[in-house]
């Protein structure tokens, strides 16, 4: 939790940062603020900055304070719906860097999210996204319903049905990181190409692994086409 804000006082934050992690930037209190936070009942609160530009004759700035017993940083998991938004980005990562166009379905009646294009040929990806996989013996496992399933193996649609299973960092915070050195995105996309599988006597799920080694680079989104394009050659 970040703050920022100027207070004649330290007694707020403080009562924040007795119930949780916070940090405070730029915050203008009045003189000996770590007498004032001893006298609250809170001494640990003591990493103060000097002063800066926003400090007064009446006052100095500190850079911030944290709490620096028992910190611990909050951990947010992402809702579905921010997982989901999250998952594309791994779609159209590969996809540009294949060289490839791609378009977000808004309606997946199809079973589909996502689509793919060559000049010629079709990916119809299909997006779920974990924070919490379930790996056994080297694959993802994943329950997928029927429907789409049906959808997606399909011989007669016109587009290569792929399920793709993005595995995310259970900190939203960690998702998306930049810095002068690169962009990392946490964690990792693995797919399984579904056109053409068995049909199945399942009436709600059908539980699929994915390979860990299926990783979804741009490789494999040319792999794929080319898959698809000698389904149409032949």
């Amino acid at each position: 939790m970040r703050l920022q804000r100027s207070s004649s006082t330290v007694r707020e934050w403080v009562e924040i940062a007795r119930s949780q992690t916070v940090e405070l930037v730029n915050v203008t209190a009045m003189p000996s603020p770590r007498s004032r936070l001893a006298m609250l009942g809170h001494p640990q609160l003591v990493d103060f900055g000097g002063g800066g530009p926003g400090a007064t004759q009446h006052g100095r700035q500190f850079s911030c304070f944290r709490a620096l017993r028992g910190y611990s940083p909050i951990v947010v998991d992402g809702s579905p719906k921010q997982k989901e938004r999250f998952s594309r980005a791994w779609v159209v990562a590969a996809a540009a860097a294949a060289n490839f166009t791609y378009e977000i379905v808004a309606d997946d009646e199809r079973g589909v999210d996502m689509t793919v294009h060559s000049h010629e040929h079709t990916l119809d990806f299909q997006l779920k996204a974990t924070s919490n996989p379930d790996i056994q013996d080297d694959c993802l496992v994943h329950d997928l319903d029927i429907r789409t399933y049906d959808l997606l193996r399909s011989q007669q649609r016109s587009g290569y049905g792929v399920l793709a299973v993005i595995v995310v960092a259970d900190d939203t915070a960690a998702w998306h990181v930049m810095d002068q050195r690169g962009t990392s995105l946490t964690r990792s996309a693995y797919y399984l190409p579904l056109f053409g599988m068995p049909s199945t006597s399942n009436t709600a799920t059908i539980r699929l692994r994915v390979p860990m080694s299926n990783l979804l680079t741009a490789n494999a989104m040319k792999l794929m086409m080319d898959a698809q394009a000698a389904r149409w050659a032949s």
